[in-house]
């Protein structure tokens, strides 16, 4: 079996790029922050690296830990929750 190969930040912008997104960014947040109700102006494709990320839109909370990925698309209303030990993020925008 093939070893899993870890991923820095470099590649993830790189891979990123060459799918079109604009903007790569990694994201810190402070433990236990809530970001109430709001939506953006881009669309986001994000990868959990460390800590805890929860993310309600349309009723429904899903919990992210390490090495999950979502999406959400540019105008969705939705509020994120970062865990006790807060969060880091990379996200590419489009």
């Amino acid at each position: 079996m093939e070893p899993i190969r870890k991923l820095n930040f470099d590649e993830f912008k790189h891979d990123k790029l060459e799918q079109g997104y604009e903007v790569i960014i990694e994201r810190r947040w402070e433990p236990n922050v809530v970001n109430d109700f709001h939506q953006h102006d881009f669309t986001a494709d994000v990868l959990v690296v460390d800590g805890d990320f929860w993310l309600t839109a349309e009723g429904d909370t899903k919990h992210f830990e390490p090495g999950d990925t979502f999406y959400v698309p540019v105008g969705l209303e939705h509020k994120e929750k970062y865990g006790p030990n807060g969060c880091v993020c990379w996200v590419a925008r489009l």
